[in-house]
Order: C-alpha cells, then sequence, then structure tokens
C-alpha cells in the first residue's frame, strides 16, 4: 500500500466513525417541534470494526487483541486482517522509525539497505533478529552466512563476494527479500516463508508450507515486526489512539 492511499484510507475511516459519533449526538427536532431529540446515527459496524482492529495492533491488551484480532499464531492472523495490519504498519512516523533503528546494531547500514530496495527497516531489522541476532559471523548448521543468514550459492548469484561484511550481506539479503515482496504481492506472511524455506516450497503448497521450523521462523520475525512498530507508535503517541492522528489532524 503507497503512502498516498493509506494517508487517504485512515482519513477516511477516522472521518467516517468521528462524524457519525458528533451527528449521533446532536439534537434535532421533532415533527411537532416541541422538543429536541438525538439523532439516531452509528457509524458503520465495519469502519467500526476495522477502526477497533486498527487499535487492537498499536496498544494490544488481552481483550482487545482476542475480540478484534482473534487468536492463533499471527501468520494465520495477519492474512485475515491484512487491510488493519497494512494501515498499522503505514502509520508509522518516519523520524520515530529512523530514532527506533539507532537502538539497533547496524542501524544505518540497515535504514540504507532497505532505502536503496524500498524496504521497511523495522522488517529488516526483525529478520536480521531472528536469523543472527546480528552476529556477522554467525553460521546456521546448514551454511547460511552472516547477518541475514546468506546461502553461500545465493551469494554468489548476487554477486556478494564476502557474505560476512555487514554492509554486502545486508544490501543482498535486503534485495532478495524486495524480489520475494514482489513475487508474493506483497504478502508478509508468504515473503517471509519464501526466505525461509525458498519460493519454491510456498509454490508447491500453494502457501505456508507446514515446516516447524518455517512457520517458527515467520511467527518469530512477525511479533519482532510488530513490537518495533508498536514502539516507533508510542514514542510519538504516548497518549494513545485518537481520531485526529488518525486523520492527520
Amino acid at each position: 500500500m503507497t503512502s498516498q492511499k493509506l494517508r487517504l484510507s485512515t482519513r477516511a475511516i477516522a472521518m467516517t466513525i468521528a462524524t457519525a459519533a458528533i451527528l449521533a449526538g446532536a439534537p434535532r427536532e421533532t415533527a411537532t417541534g416541541r422538543h429536541m431529540e438525538p439523532l439516531p446515527m452509528s457509524p458503520p459496524l465495519e469502519d467500526v470494526v476495522l477502526f477497533e482492529q486498527i487499535r487492537a495492533w498499536l496498544e494490544p491488551s488481552a481483550d482487545a487483541a482476542s475480540a478484534y484480532l482473534g487468536r492463533g499464531p499471527l501468520y494465520e492472523r495477519i492474512p485475515s486482517r491484512r487491510e488493519s495490519f497494512e494501515l498499522f504498519i503505514g502509520a508509522a512516523d518516519e523520524d520515530a522509525v529512523r530514532d527506533r533503528m539507532r537502538r539497533v546494531p547496524y542501524g544505518g547500514l540497515i535504514l540504507s539497505a532497505s532505502a536503496r530496495h524500498g524496504v521497511d527497516p523495522l522488517l529488516v531489522a526483525a529478520i536480521v533478529q531472528a536469523e543472527s541476532s546480528f552476529d556477522t559471523k554467525a553460521v546456521s548448521p546448514e551454511g547460511a552466512l552472516g547477518l541475514m543468514q546468506m546461502m553461500p550459492t545465493t551469494a554468489e548469484q548476487l554477486g556478494v563476494p564476502d557474505a560476512y561484511d555487514p554492509g554486502q550481506n545486508l544490501d543482498a539479503g535486503v534485495s532478495y527479500l524486495a524480489y520475494l515482496l514482489r513475487r508474493f504481492d506483497d504478502d508478509l506472511v508468504l515473503a517471509l516463508a519464501g526466505y525461509n524455506a525458498g519460493p519454491g516450497a510456498v509454490d508447491r503448497f500453494g502457501g505456508l508450507p507446514p515446516f516447524r521450523e518455517t512457520r517458527g521462523f515467520t511467527n518469530s520475525v512477525l511479533r519482532v515486526y510488530i513490537a518495533h512498530h508498536r514502539a516507533a507508535w508510542a514514542a510519538v503517541n504516548p497518549d494513545g489512539l485518537d481520531f485526529a492522528v488518525l486523520a492527520g489532524g
């Protein structure tokens, strides 16, 4: 979703609900003109549900999360709440994201690589944490190398001479992630599954592969990714969610 579409969507949601709430409490004259009654109006249910889903992503509580986001692993909940999830992710303040990245090892390199390839840096940070815990010398039992755990064959295909070099590793890894996001039409769950198990496995199973490792990896990345966005949001919205923020006021 583009930033322009996001602004239009969030503004529409906020203004629809806010206007309906104002009108619902506004007085009106009866047919006899003898007294005033409130207008019997309420916001459309789908708008209220969407707003509450966004609130649950941003400011989770046990009740809100279960009521509006459902239960189960994140790789199941996000596809069924994709619109509210994308609005939640898109609500991030750029300055808050940059400030968040200053707290992350190799945050500057992640920001640079993410900007070059058009990927959310907080997503990249979440992948690096899950893959290598920011250890540039990490080697998996399968032979994956460096921050983003790049296989030697993939590194060779992407023209990476030194997969242990953090800058080279990140640039190639983010480039590959951007490719997967395009390949799977910005479906975050499938892109992450493809990053772990390979896009061929996603194609073969027609969705998220049943591998325990892939599902665990996908859920771990999503959990950290959401935590980063919640922290970035809270840094600039200490009083929580309100209509003025959503509407850009």
